[in-house]
């Protein structure tokens, strides 16, 4: 059902958090993503500096071209202009940090309310906390966290009812500090104004005090009436950290022409970063 989608959008705005690193890097992560018998290898191509940051999705090989989806912001994280193919023509659309998470925020409220949804606030619990190895030359703490959601809604007198449960190891870093445009998109996720959303990315962000470099999750979506479960699994890890030369981060950070992104365009954009594992930086 729809309601589900979009609730397991804005559960996942908070997972697959991504590292940062000091001005003028270049950064390499691997993910692979598997639904059921199908599995795919891709890379982000993460550069940044104090002001500026860019994340291409490549394929498995890390070569970018001129249709290669990417998000970047030179502003400081304010704005973001997202190049990609929604449909047969590829284009940018800019969006404001905070309106666009707000816009997901009320999408999930509507939702709830088309479809008379009854959704329980999720839940995040820490099972353990212990010294990991170290990642790129950075020691690290291995956290795992285990959360689950669930809601239902009445149809045509039938009881849908769904449970999410995310299960993950991830090892983090206290080594380096949290980049300014990271904390402004964390700070924008809390600030929804959905409850649910807000709630949530509260009590996840808490667990975490740094950038988390390696990533294992296992998202179950049951259908309980049905007693059927989709099962995502994902892996990420960084794998190379590399300076970049000013005059190439000039090139990286040039603004494309776009147009500004509509509010019927916001929930596709979200469903396409969520399937990619994107929405958090």
């Amino acid at each position: 059902m729809k309601f589900l989608q979009i609730l397991a959008i804005g559960i996942a705005m908070c997972t697959g958090m991504v590292g940062t690193a000091d001005a003028g890097n270049g950064i390499l992560q691997q993910v692979e993503v598997s639904k059921g018998k199908k599995t795919k290898t891709f890379t982000q191509i993460i550069t940044l500096d104090e002001e500026r940051a860019r994340i291409d999705f490549a394929r498995a090989d890390p070569r970018v071209d001129g249709e290669t989806p990417y998000i970047m912001t030179v502003d400081g994280g304010e704005t973001w202009v997202k190049g990609d193919k929604p449909r047969d023509e590829y284009y940018c659309t800019s969006m404001q940090t905070n309106a666009f998470f707000r816009t997901v925020g009320q999408r999930l409220a509507d939702a709830i309310d088309l479809y008379n949804v009854s959704a329980e606030a999720p839940t995040v619990e820490k099972t353990l906390e212990e010294p990991g190895p170290e990642i790129l030359g950075f020691k690290t703490t291995r956290v795992p966290l285990e959360t689950r959601a669930k809601a239902h809604a009445w149809l045509l007198l039938v009881r849908f009812e769904y449970e999410v449960t995310i299960v993950e190891d991830l090892w983090y870093t206290t080594d380096i500090a949290i980049h300014p445009i990271r904390e402004r998109w964390l700070n924008a996720i809390t600030q929804t104004g959905n409850d649910l959303i807000d709630q949530y990315a509260d009590a996840y962000i808490s667990k975490l005090p740094g950038p988390v470099l390696k990533t294992e999750m296992t998202m179950d979506i049951a259908d309980l009436r049905r007693q059927k479960v989709k099962r995502r699994t994902e892996h990420t890890v960084y794998t190379e950290v590399e300076e970049v030369a000013p005059e190439v981060l000039d090139q990286v950070f040039t603004m494309p022409a776009y147009q500004p992104m509509s509010d019927d365009e916001v929930e596709e954009r979200a469903k396409a970063l969520f399937s990619a594992r994107r929405l958090m930086l």
